[in-house]
């Protein structure tokens, strides 16, 4: 019987350790990201620049923006959704994150539509190819 009192005393402990370290680690993944978060809209601002059709988006511009931006992408934890940021923060994160992950096939898929509308000479303001 005391026996399995201590395993019951031992397993309660390490559960309790458990999410307790997990509390103190999304306690300061958030602090982190929240503290990060000037840098996020910045880099979503110069995607937008990147991608605005006002100009190619090269190949180098793409590289610079992923070096320029790499120490934000990899400060990003794979459960930031989970840490209870603003809806706001959250859509941020999300947009900056698959921006980044998705840069080469973005460019691309950019740089098609700006090469036909270029050649047919017609970009309408809000991007789209007339």
């Amino acid at each position: 019987m005391a026996l399995l009192i201590f395993i019951l005393i031992c397993a309660g402990s390490f559960a309790i350790l458990h999410f307790y370290k997990r509390f103190i680690r999304n306690k300061k993944a958030k602090e982190n990201l929240i503290a990060l978060l000037p840098a996020i809209e910045t880099a979503l601002g110069q995607y937008q620049v990147l991608t605005n059709y006002e100009s190619y988006f090269s190949n180098y511009q793409e590289q610079q923006y992923l070096q320029t931006n790499e120490k934000a992408f990899k400060a990003i934890p794979s459960y930031y959704n989970k840490l209870g940021l603003p809806k706001k923060d959250s859509n941020l994160l999300t947009v900056f994150f698959t921006n980044y992950k998705n840069a080469a096939s973005n460019r691309a898929a950019y740089n098609n539509l700006f090469v036909k509308a270029e050649a047919e000479c017609c970009i309408e303001p809000n991007g789209d190819v007339a």
